[in-house]
């Protein structure tokens, strides 16, 4: 079957209510990782900091993208495991950049370092 033409397809962004959808389709998807920021209170937060600017799919990723560059938001960052080779090729395929020299910290926002008790290392 084949697929229709760019201009038959509907766009809208991503919406709380697209959630449990979505995070049915993450959970068998190879190569996605999931964590508490993908929990439906996590998600809404962020859509509604971020009002518009949530899509998926290379037709949506077009559509994001001219999104962010509507708020004057000139790049934006993606995190893909190593071992998504799938996820690898889809963005180098796109023409992303890999940046080899960022390294990615994570840190909880209610663990030891938030409440000062982090060890400082000399």
């Amino acid at each position: 079957m084949q697929a229709p033409p760019d201009s038959a397809l509907t766009l809208r962004p991503f919406t709380a209510q697209d959630h449990a959808v979505a995070h049915a389709l993450w959970q068998v998807t190879p190569g996605v990782g999931l964590s508490s920021a993908d929990e439906p209170q996590a998600i809404r937060r962020f859509l509604e900091r971020n009002p518009g600017l949530s899509f998926v799919g290379r037709a949506l990723l077009a559509r994001g993208l001219q999104a962010l560059r509507d708020e004057g938001i000139a790049k934006c960052h993606l995190l893909v495991f190593g071992d998504n080779a799938d996820g690898l090729a889809f963005w180098r395929s796109i023409g992303a950049a890999e940046r080899h020299e960022l390294p990615l910290f994570s840190i909880e926002t209610d663990g030891d370092a938030a409440q000062g008790q982090a060890p400082i290392s000399a």
